[in-house]
């Protein structure tokens, strides 16, 4: 067939299962566009800024799980992207961003927007950092096979984005070309099963310990494997704790729940963890404010905890802590296998009448009560836990939580209980402030079908506000609850605390003490959504019930406390690296 390339690779999406793609237009992927509008289930979300693009896809395939596609203009809408993806590749998001370049017949010449200072046409190696794999498509013949290997590049082994340079005449040049069946170039099955030997030797070692536990990260919900975890959990008697990404991976109102680990994790877990004998480890990387630095007195002791690590990425294994046993596979695949491996060596373990059990159910309740004067504070300007407590109460228990850094994202690990899998995506690996904000567009498109709510603060909501022009364009009704402190309230906190004054963390008119911040909820009716600013405690929840009820895209602006930060538990080692500055010293 004479097919131009933007029909190509719309053939090629469409072929792919690709329900969306995110991006923004420019002269050179505009041959693209013209053919995506022909497409019956392929729909273009354009948005007014690339990083919204980027990570709106990103909490797109975190909910949905289904490969997200972006489309840039040539270099300066390809770097806008930059950060989106880049935190897509920390997470292991598979992701694969299309991208206009510069003429065939041009490159090298410093054609319009040609980045070359160290090579003709080299914008696609600017993504090599932190891509699996950046391709410059060198031919028009070769667009739909490079189209299949990216789909199958960023979604095998750990996935992760890749980058198709596309010169822009190939977009709008037609020729006889076919559209293979990129179904037979792509793998049938990503379970890859662990090395029974390895697999047998670790379920030894779990059934024969005193305190054995279980670390689940994002893996676990990556490789849909949430119940093959609870049941091998249930079967011996395990506690499990999570990364913050892996939130969810367990009901945390499951008795053998503990929550997240680190820093901002829960008492119990770090407990839990660092008391354990062998540790099993699925689907994470131990990140470091997760793991306490690393630190064997907080959180993992290991040594002498004795590890097991499973992982789909063997370079994962071992890198941060020693392992006893290193098993490469998929979390859902290796999981199935432990499990009949320990009903094959033991009977089930009646675990609710052991002691170490009604220890733990002691140790939770201790740590509830910890929290529980926050969680019902009347307290003004309202306590930044009674916001996450409302929301919960408001939220149905299969509800999907967006969140951003700092307060958002360690208040709501640490002390908002999240139920089913895949309802609770967080700013992972690379911590972007403003992820959220993007994210709720992506993570409603995924699941039209259930309320979505962002959690951000106020710095994070003003850095990329774009993405509430796009949720009101495209009708996508979601909420963005902003925990409006008038700061960058973590950097405020570790300023204040290690230097006794801050600079550039506080919101305020210059020569003034007075808090400035746009007002949130007028902004949100200038752009065409919904908001409302709450000052009060008792007006949260029915606040909260009216957005999401709205049907519409709803902004809540709620003031809370400034002094108040979410409460540490673990350890992270920056507190060695903050000297005083000789000035203060000085001062003193």
């Amino acid at each position: 067939m004479m097919l131009t390339g933007g029909q190509v690779v719309v053939k090629a999406l469409e072929q792919m299962g690709v329900e969306h793609v995110f991006g923004m237009c420019g002269h050179t992927n505009i041959g693209v566009l013209d053919a995506l509008q022909d497409s019956r289930s392929v729909r273009f979300i354009s948005v007014r800024h690339e990083q919204v693009a980027a990570h709106a896809a990103d909490a797109y395939y975190k909910v949905s799980h289904k490969v997200p596609v972006c489309l840039t203009h040539i270099a300066p809408g390809l770097m806008n992207a930059t950060t989106g993806v880049a935190h897509a590749s920390m997470d292991g998001t598979p992701m694969v961003v299309i991208a206009g370049d510069v003429p065939s017949q041009h490159l090298g010449q410093e054609a319009f927007q040609e980045m070359m200072m160290h090579a003709d046409a080299s914008q696609h190696e600017v993504y090599r950092p932190f891509v699996k794999r950046a391709w410059r498509v060198p031919s028009l013949a070769l667009l739909p096979h490079l189209v299949a290997r990216a789909f199958n590049v960023a979604h095998s082994g750990r996935p992760g984005p890749v980058l198709v340079s596309v010169p822009m005449d190939f977009f709008s040049a037609r020729a006889d070309l076919t559209v293979p069946n990129l179904g037979e170039r792509r793998p049938t099955s990503y379970r890859v099963l662990g090395d029974p030997v390895e697999v047998r030797k670790a379920v030894d070692l779990m059934v024969h310990a005193q305190r054995p536990a279980i670390y689940a990260g994002a893996g676990v919900q990556q490789a849909e494997a949430c119940r093959e975890l609870l049941n091998f959990a249930e079967y011996l008697g395990i506690p499990v704790a999570t990364t913050v990404m892996g939130k969810g991976g367990i009901p945390e109102d499951h008795e053998l729940a503990v929550g997240v680990t680190g820093i901002k994790g829960t008492a119990v877990a770090n407990d839990v963890m660092r008391a354990a004998d062998v540790l099993l480890a699925i689907g994470t990387r131990f990140p470091e404010q997760e793991s306490s630095s690393w630190d064997p007195r907080h959180t993992f002791a290991v040594p002498p905890t004795k590890l097991i690590h499973v992982d789909i990425d063997g370079e994962e294994i071992g890198k941060n802590l020693p392992v006893a046993v290193g098993i490469i596979g998929d979390a859902r695949a290796v999981l199935s296998q432990m499990l009949e491996a320990a009903q094959a060596a033991a009977k089930p373990m009646h675990w609710q009448v052991l002691d170490r059990f009604r220890d733990l159910r002691s140790q939770k309740q201790a740590w509830a009560e910890r929290l529980a004067p926050g969680l019902s504070s009347d307290a003004l300007p309202i306590h930044p836990s009674r916001i996450l407590n409302d929301l919960r109460a408001a939220l149905p228990r299969d509800g999907i939580v967006i969140t951003d850094v700092g307060w958002a994202k360690n208040g709501v690990g640490q002390q908002f209980p999240i139920y089913d899998p895949l309802t609770h995506v967080s700013s992972g690996g690379l911590a972007t402030m403003g992820w959220a904000v993007p994210g709720v567009v992506g993570a409603k498109l995924a699941r039209p079908d259930k309320p979505v709510v962002g959690v951000m603060g106020d710095g994070g909501f003003a850095s990329v506000p774009q993405a509430l022009i796009t949720a009101v364009e495209y009708r996508i009704p979601a909420v963005w609850l902003i925990m409006n402190d008038h700061s960058y309230g973590s950097i405020k906190g570790m300023q204040a605390s290690y230097y006794q004054r801050t600079l550039g963390v506080e919101f305020a008119i210059a020569g003034s003490d007075q808090p400035y911040n746009p007002d949130f909820a007028a902004m949100a009716h200038s752009i065409g959504a919904e908001g409302a600013r709450i000052e009060q405690p008792g007006e949260l929840r029915r606040a909260i019930a009216t957005a999401l009820a709205s049907d519409k895209p709803y902004v809540l602006d709620i003031i809370m406390d400034r002094t108040i930060g979410v409460p540490s538990t673990g350890y992270w080692d920056i507190d060695e690296m903050f000297v005083k500055p000789a000035s203060q010293a000085a001062r003193r």
